[in-house]
């Protein structure tokens, strides 16, 4: 898992090493919304779990044309947060249900 400090907020684009984990987690405390750009990476697709444990939502996008899927942080500070399972299907963000 790797551990991304979304503090800065805006918009945040992951790394080529990033994108290669398995599963994410957003951690910090972003003064407003925020979004997380995971590209495909070396692959056509990825089926990954972010874990928003900040205090914000946070629109996961595959890039910046995207709509994205919001993850929602922690309603109150003792919340773990949301953590939701999603595909990146090459061009855009789906959640898994």
């Amino acid at each position: 898992m790797v551990l991304k400090d979304c503090s800065q907020g805006g918009t945040i684009t992951l790394s080529d090493e990033d994108i290669a984990h398995a599963r994410y987690k957003l951690t910090g405390t972003p003064s407003s919304d925020f979004s997380v750009v995971i590209d495909k990476g070396v692959a056509q697709s990825w089926d990954r779990v972010v874990f928003n444990a900040t205090n914000r939502t946070a629109t996961i996008k595959a890039n910046l044309n995207d709509p994205g899927i919001p993850v929602p942080g922690k309603a109150n500070p003792s919340d773990l947060g949301n953590a939701y399972r999603l595909l990146n299907d090459g061009s855009n963000i789906i959640r898994i249900l």
